[in-house]
């Protein structure tokens, strides 16, 4: 029958989105996002995956795919607060305040109770009053360290100019993990 068809592809879908997770946590974007990319191909309605693979966009800082893939989950999901976290995400990467704030404000009346909705909201607002400097790294850093933020290790990563101590692949990962890193972050004495 045409459900058990569908349940089928569902099946897969899902198996896909969970190694493209698994890939996600590793750090490994592009496989993560080629596991999203088939289960989309296999079940287009799988919101979830297109949501995931957004956040996988997002994080090699791909905004036009992120805020796309977004945009996807939202017209299949309109109630689910996560499709309004990505496309917030996104347009803060492009640099759209307004849009992301209007965005995340609808998303937070959709989902009250996510605080990354939340946490993203205020970020922007900082950002908005505040646009983030470029990230202009000093000194590179060895391929063998991780981004504070997001865990990539495939990247260049750059130091913050400040403490010279935590690491980054980019602005977008530096601007976010900014409000945990502050109240540790200290200008290293000079030698």
């Amino acid at each position: 029958t045409h459900t058990s068809v569908m349940s089928h592809e569902r099946k897969e879908a899902e198996r896909l989105k969970d190694k493209g997770n698994e890939e996600l946590k590793k750090g490994n974007l592009d496989k993560a996002i080629e596991h999203y990319s088939v289960a989309v191909n296999i079940d287009e309605q799988f919101y979830v995956a297109w949501s995931n693979r957004s956040l996988a966009y997002a994080k090699k800082h791909l905004w036009s795919q992120a805020l796309a893939d977004a945009n996807k989950t939202i017209s299949l999901a309109p109630d689910w607060g996560k499709g309004y976290l990505r496309k917030g995400y996104a347009l803060q990467g492009l640099g759209k305040y307004d849009d992301a704030k209007l965005v995340l404000s609808k998303g937070i009346q959709k989902d009250p109770e996510n605080q990354e909705m939340k946490d993203l909201l205020q970020a922007v607002l900082r950002d908005a009053k505040n646009p983030p400097q470029k990230v202009e790294p000093k000194e590179p850093v060895s391929p063998r360290g991780k981004c504070a933020q997001c865990g990539a290790t495939d990247k260049k990563l750059f130091a913050c100019s400040r403490c010279k101590i935590v690491h980054y692949c980019g602005k977008q990962c530096q601007t976010t993990h900014w409000n945990s890193h502050k109240k540790d972050c200290k200008v290293p004495p000079k030698s």
